[in-house]
């Protein structure tokens, strides 16, 4: 590559220090010129400018800041090392962004985020609502994993559209995010709870929560795995109902039959099976569906431990996500909506 030193020789070192100037062995026909292009950091004549670490040359290629111009040649002894290390560090940066993109704690970030739909604010028979909870504070990769926020808003919606399609339920386009700490949760007879393995509630949180619950109100709670994580929801739900057993819910339970007859309850993995392969997380490799009765023998609390439905309805449209997991959650979710509202 020929340098822009057009008569005689010229020796250019560049020395880039905080001013960023050219040396002073310059070709006095091109001195202000090679000056005023090294310091706006743009190319001059056929030779190079400076742009921090590197030096460009006209042709666009970059060079680490150590080469020496000389003459009407370029020595690059570096040259050739330096563009492969920087394109494995390029390749490195590209299969974080790519991993990150596979993940929100184990879930795909361009899909959280939903537009609003339409006649959000509609007043209709039933609402999505969902629940609010403080969250157990611990550090690490699993303290930041979960939260009630988990596929916030795009399940919510996206489980709405299907409602419609399925059913004759009047139901409001947009969610409602309601909480513990006021009295507006006795407006939704029906509330779901998500990552209930990381909820950390008061006692007068759980106290509001006992009392909609044997008001009549329902919860369904869901996306929680393995013993850990139902150490710390059971935890919670004993300042709620100290006296009240988590039992399992039976096949021939009405909950199971409200709407759709539903004869096999298998696990509904997480988005997470598309990348590892497993239908299963932590050490939760069975589903549990276990609920919480009334004295009346009415289910109050659904528990779905170690499957995850809101990912079942977030990726609804997602081809790769087996439809068959998408169906059950979705039959599973009405039948409990159905529940919740005639019982």
């Amino acid at each position: 590559m020929q340098v822009g030193c057009q008569s005689g020789s010229c020796a250019i070192p560049f020395h880039l220090g905080g001013d960023r100037r050219l040396g002073k062995r310059v070709d006095s026909r091109n001195e202000a010129r090679a000056r005023a292009s090294a310091q706006l950091a743009i190319p001059f004549g056929g030779g190079f400018a400076v742009f921090g670490l590197f030096v460009q040359g006209m042709d666009g290629t970059r060079y680490p800041k150590s080469v020496m111009v000389r003459s009407n040649k370029v020595r690059l002894p570096l040259m050739r090392y330096s563009r492969r290390i920087i394109t494995v560090i390029v390749l490195f940066l590209l299969l974080g962004v790519a991993a990150l993109a596979f993940q929100r704690r184990g879930r795909f970030m361009r899909e959280e985020d939903a537009p609003i739909p339409e006649n959000p604010d509609e007043k209709t028979e039933f609402v999505f609502a969902r629940l609010e909870y403080p969250q157990l504070n611990v550090g690490g990769y699993w303290g930041r994993r979960g939260s009630w926020t988990t596929d916030y808003p795009k399940a919510d919606r996206q489980f709405v559209i299907g409602l419609k399609r399925l059913s004759r339920i009047h139901a409001r386009s947009k969610e409602e995010v309601v909480s513990l700490d006021d009295d507006r949760i006795f407006n939704y007879p029906w509330v779901y709870a998500v990552e209930v393995g990381h909820w950390d509630l008061s006692q007068e949180q759980a106290d509001r929560l006992r009392e909609y619950l044997l008001r009549g109100g329902f919860l369904m709670v869901d996306d929680f795995h393995g013993s850990f994580e139902w150490e710390v929801f059971t935890s919670g739900m004993s300042k709620v109902f100290p006296d009240r057993p988590i039992v399992d819910i039976p096949d021939e339970d009405p909950i199971n039959r409200s709407v759709y007859e539903i004869a096999e309850r298998f696990q509904l993995p997480g988005i997470q099976y598309l990348y590892t392969g497993r239908e299963w997380e932590y050490d939760g490799y069975d589903p549990h569906w276990r609920g919480v009765y009334d004295d009346k023998g009415r289910v109050m609390v659904v528990i779905c431990h170690n499957s995850d439905l809101g990912d079942a309805w977030e990726h609804a449209d997602e081809p790769q996500y087996p439809e068959k997991w998408t169906s059950q959650a979705y039959r599973l979710t009405l039948n409990y909506i159905v529940y919740a509202m005639t019982h």
